[in-house]
């Protein structure tokens, strides 16, 4: 599968929207949670004192033990052991969840299972959370201890009320969190792609650009992006190299040029002396050069094989054409070139007179 910049950037920008996004849904699900716990957690404490003062009260004013008492706190469970009460002996004081506890409460969530063990069990420094005898119902329990009017202690309280509540707004703001989360994260695709594209547009433009100037184009620029931005300093470094290349090129079209223009020059140039040097070797072979001649015609085939000498050095040497070869400048005998030229022109065209 072929992965582009795009959807790599994408990807990459859409992970991590995800991992912010999830880790904030959790750390706010979470502190609600605990918020709510703590809420209810002081509530327990303000309505256990009251119902421990209310106890209290009652035995104080009933003077006798007491199997049952009943107090109307609405959907709190409490269960109150008093261990020592002014008079006679220990009473123990249940306040029957039957009595108090609204009827769908008592039919959804029941109670805390064995309230006697948890007042034992429970410690005395927060809430925890207990089972209920209806199936997966929890409590919120909390144990606190009872005092009389004197300040003296007199036993141990158990309040409690359900969860239920409190993991239903939980449920409720997750699933809120989720939708919204999920929300976020879609527009937030939706938004990386169209900057991701813009933010990339420029190297398509360059990617265009690269295919002309492979066709054969080099005058071709590729386009730059935003000033200062990376995709406008790449353009710019492309371009310069463009330019490099260009002029390169350039050089070596007009270096061919010069070398087929020398080559034509060249082969211009041999045949004259190659002429001369022919046209004296055969002159001299049917005996048409006479003795006095022979050292001046000797040299005449010597300065032309020196001249052609040159011309194919000339040939090797190449690159001394685009420096362009200096100027030489040395004094001649015209009458000694005149007489050269005599020479060869008589043994090149024989026929005609100079």
């Amino acid at each position: 599968m072929r992965r582009t910049l795009t959807f790599k950037l994408l990807a990459t920008n859409v992970f991590l929207l995800a991992i912010v996004i999830a880790a904030l849904s959790v750390t706010t699900v979470t502190m609600l949670r605990s918020y709510l716990m703590r809420t209810l957690d002081s509530e327990l404490q303000t309505s256990g004192q009251a119902v421990a003062k209310q106890a209290v009260t009652e035995i104080l004013t009933a003077r006798q033990p007491a199997e049952d008492s009943k107090l109307n706190l609405s959907e709190y469970y409490v269960y109150t052991t008093l261990e020592k009460s002014p008079g006679n002996g220990l009473y123990r004081i249940e306040y029957d969840p039957r009595s108090r506890i609204a009827p769908s409460t008592r039919e959804r969530y029941g109670q805390p299972k064995n309230p006697g063990k948890l007042v034992e069990r429970l410690g005395g420094r927060g809430g925890t959370t207990v089972a209920g005898t209806q199936d997966g119902s929890k409590w919120r329990a909390l144990r606190l201890n009872v005092y009389d009017h004197d300040g003296t202690y007199s036993g141990r309280l158990i309040i409690a009320r359900p969860l239920a509540p409190i993991d239903k707004t939980v449920m409720e703001v997750a699933w809120l969190t989720g939708f919204a989360s999920a929300t976020i994260i879609v527009l937030g695709t939706c938004i990386a792609y169209l900057l991701i594209r813009s933010s990339l547009r420029p190297l398509r433009g360059i990617e265009r650009a690269t295919h002309t100037i492979a066709d054969g184009d080099l005058s071709r620029r590729v386009p730059g992006g935003k000033e200062g931005s990376e995709v406008a300093m790449l353009a710019d470094s492309i371009n310069a190299m463009l330019s490099q290349i260009e002029q390169a090129f350039d050089v070596k079209e007009r270096s061919e040029a010069k070398m087929r223009q020398f080559v034509s020059d060249a082969s211009h140039e041999l045949r004259t002396p190659l002429a001369t040097v022919r046209g004296y070797a055969e002159l001299y072979r049917i005996g048409g050069v006479e003795d006095g001649d022979v050292p001046q015609t000797m040299d005449r085939i010597e300065s032309e094989a020196h001249r052609m000498g040159g011309l194919v050095e000339d040939l090797l040497q190449l690159a001394r054409l685009d420096e362009g070869r200096p100027l030489n400048f040395t004094d001649v005998c015209v009458t000694e070139l005149c007489m050269n030229a005599v020479m060869d022109f008589r043994v090149r065209a024989g026929d005609r007179t100079v």
